[in-house]
């Protein structure tokens, strides 16, 4: 029959847990740190005498999200969602520099229960060696632009950022029009080499904080704009059209053939008035449509999505 482990047993055991751990009640009161929690916390500045317990978890984290972390932002809707018993468990990878260093934590939570209470165990742990190499994971080998990986993760907090703020976001779908052909009948490097010089111009398209650009997969690439208005988004996705069509396929032996051509669907709008996915979805059914339509062209459903962008930003200036 198996023995039972008391409380001053798991306790050990998360104390010499390698990680920052802490655990927290339902109020996001501290109960337990481990001495890996403490040590961490003198070595960023915390008096050695300060007492752990008791104080409330949460409030960092809130201060952290009005000053704009967009992570902690992350933290706080993920607590949210355990609280309504939506999720038991997240995990984010989030940045955590020093003066001196360049620094990456993952975050991991766990809900447990305990005689009828619940509790959360919080672990930090230092991820920079590890992130150095996911970095280079993060971006696609052929193109030297963000992966699908990336860019999942950086829509996500975007996303939540401009649910906060009531902003427009915008996605653009880009599918090279006939790219077997291209292929078939100039070769692999031929084809290689059209797709570098198209996420060379999406580089030339997305150079602020809350753009990104990303090869989805095969010849398809997808676009984020944050806090923009959906009629740039559909004049950005233009000019992205117009300058891919100036790219000329070259043969084998260097001489250009003729000249790219993309489909373009372009979707905006502004959170929550759909989720994530179906916010791809509608994007990649725009595309569908440029497709059908006849290609080399973008296609931005505008009527109504400038109507309801409009009587947002009417409502928001009101409220103000």
């Amino acid at each position: 029959m198996a023995k039972e482990v008391d409380n001053s047993l798991l306790l050990s055991i998360i104390d010499n847990i390698r990680n920052n751990i802490a655990v927290v009640d339902s109020d996001f009161n501290i109960v337990h740190v481990n001495e890996y929690w403490v040590r961490f916390g003198e070595e960023n500045g915390i008096e050695t005498d300060f007492n752990w317990v008791g104080s409330n978890y949460l409030q960092p984290v809130e201060k952290s999200a009005n000053s704009g972390d967009e992570s902690a932002h992350v933290v706080l809707n993920k607590f949210h969602s355990i609280q309504t018993n939506e999720i038991d468990t997240f995990e984010l990878e989030y940045e955590c520099s020093s003066p001196t260093e360049e620094r990456w934590f993952s975050m991991q939570v766990e809900k447990i229960q305990s005689n009828g209470e619940v509790f959360l165990l919080i672990s930090h742990r230092n991820i920079t060696k590890e992130h150095d190499i996911i970095c280079l994971a993060n971006h696609d080998v052929l193109t030297g632009i963000a992966n699908r990986r990336a860019f999942d993760e950086f829509l996500e907090l975007e996303w939540y950022r401009c649910k906060r703020s009531k902003f427009s976001i915008s996605l653009a779908i880009i599918d090279v029009d006939d790219f077997k052909s291209i292929n078939d009948e100039f070769g692999h490097d031929s084809g290689d080499d059209s797709l570098k010089r198209i996420a060379d111009v999406l580089l030339q398209y997305t150079g602020r904080a809350s753009d990104i650009c990303a090869r989805y997969g095969g010849d398809e690439f997808i676009v984020v704009w944050g806090n923009i208005d959906p009629l740039q988004a559909r004049a950005l996705g233009n000019q992205i059209l117009t300058e891919i069509s100036k790219i000329e396929i070259r043969t084998a032996d260097g001489k250009a053939s003729h000249n790219l051509s993309v489909s373009i669907g372009v979707n905006s709008i502004i959170p929550p008035n759909a989720n994530i996915k179906s916010f791809i979805l509608q994007a990649d059914r725009l595309l569908y449509l440029a497709k059908e339509q006849g290609k080399r062209q973008v296609v931005h459903d505008t009527m109504q999505l400038r109507s309801d962008y409009q009587n947002t930003i009417s409502g928001v200036t009101q409220r103000c």
